[in-house]
C-alpha cells in the first residue's frame, strides 16, 4: 500500500561482485552496486454506467453483479496496464517497458514453445536470479497443453502435459503460469516476479453510486462507478524478461 500520489524508488543498474575468500588482516574486497532513483505515478483506473433505480430495486441480486461485473473491468484493465502500458499520459510503465528482451541468439532450430521458456529461464539465471513464474495468453498456454510425443509419427503419442483428463495446476518448468489476454498471443514473460515487482495500492477498487450526475434525481437514475489507484514498479529490468514464441 502506499498513501502518496506518486512512488520514489530506487532502480538496481549494475553489481559488481568482489566477494571472494580473504585472508586475516587483509582488506576486503569491494564490491560495486549502482542505483538509478526513479519515480513511479500513481494512475487512477474507473469506469461508470448508468443504471435505474426501479430495476436496481426490483431485480434481486442485479446490485451484486454490477459491482462484481465493474470490479472484473478494473482488474482486467490493471492487466492489460501491468503488462502493456506505455507510461505515456495516463498509462503505467508495465512489464513491456520495463522488463529486458528475451536473447533470440539461445534459440534453437525447432524449438517449441516449452524450449523457448527454457531458454528464457535461462537468460533470468544468468543474470543471477531466480525466475518464479512464467506470464502467457491462454491460447499460447492451450498450445503447449496440446504438445505430444511423436511416437508413431508427428504429433501422435502421448500429452506431454498429462493430456485432457490431467488435474495438476498450469505449471512448466516447475514455476506456475499465469495466463490472461493482456498478454500478445505468442509472447511470454518470465521472471522474478515476487522479489522485483510491485502493484502498489493508494486506493484499492471500490464501487461508489450517486444520483448526483446530470439529470439523475428526477429522472429515478443512479451513476455507479468503480474506481482504483494503482503504481507499478520493477527494481531490476534483468530480472524478466520478454520475447516471443
Amino acid at each position: 500500500t502506499t498513501s502518496s500520489n506518486a512512488i520514489e524508488w530506487v532502480r538496481e543498474n549494475v553489481f559488481t561482485n568482489a566477494a571472494s575468500p580473504t585472508a586475516e588482516t587483509i582488506s576486503k574486497p569491494e564490491s560495486a552496486l549502482t542505483f538509478t532513483i526513479d519515480s513511479a505515478p500513481t494512475r487512477t483506473l474507473a469506469h461508470w454506467i448508468p443504471v435505474a433505480r426501479q430495476v436496481m430495486d426490483d431485480m434481486f441480486g442485479l446490485a451484486g453483479h454490477l459491482n462484481t461485473r465493474l470490479i472484473d473491468g478494473l482488474m482486467d484493465v490493471e492487466d492489460y496496464e501491468i503488462i502493456a502500458g506505455d507510461g505515456t499520459g495516463q498509462h503505467l510503465s508495465g512489464l513491456s517497458t520495463e522488463a529486458t528482451a528475451y536473447d533470440t541468439a539461445r534459440n534453437v532450430a525447432a524449438d517449441t514453445r516449452l524450449d523457448r521458456l527454457n531458454h528464457a529461464i535461462s537468460q533470468v539465471e544468468d543474470a543471477l536470479q531466480q525466475a518464479d513464474g512464467i506470464i502467457l495468453h491462454p491460447r499460447d498456454w492451450r498450445a503447449i497443453q496440446l504438445i505430444k510425443e511423436e511416437q508413431g509419427g508427428a504429433n501422435t503419442g502421448a500429452y506431454l502435459l498429462g493430456g485432457p483428463q490431467a488435474v495438476a495446476a498450469p505449471f512448466a518448468w516447475g514455476l506456475p503460469v499465469a495466463t490472461t489476454t493482456a498478454v500478445t498471443v505468442g509472447t511470454f514473460y518470465v521472471g522474478s516476479f515476487r522479489r522485483y515487482c510491485t502493484v502498489w495500492d493508494r486506493m484499492t477498487s471500490r464501487i461508489d453510486i450517486s444520483t448526483e450526475h446530470s439529470d439523475y434525481f428526477i429522472r429515478n437514475m443512479i451513476a455507479v462507478r468503480a474506481e482504483e489507484r494503482v503504481a507499478f514498479t520493477v527494481l531490476r529490468a534483468d530480472a524478466v524478461v520478454y520475447g516471443s514464441f
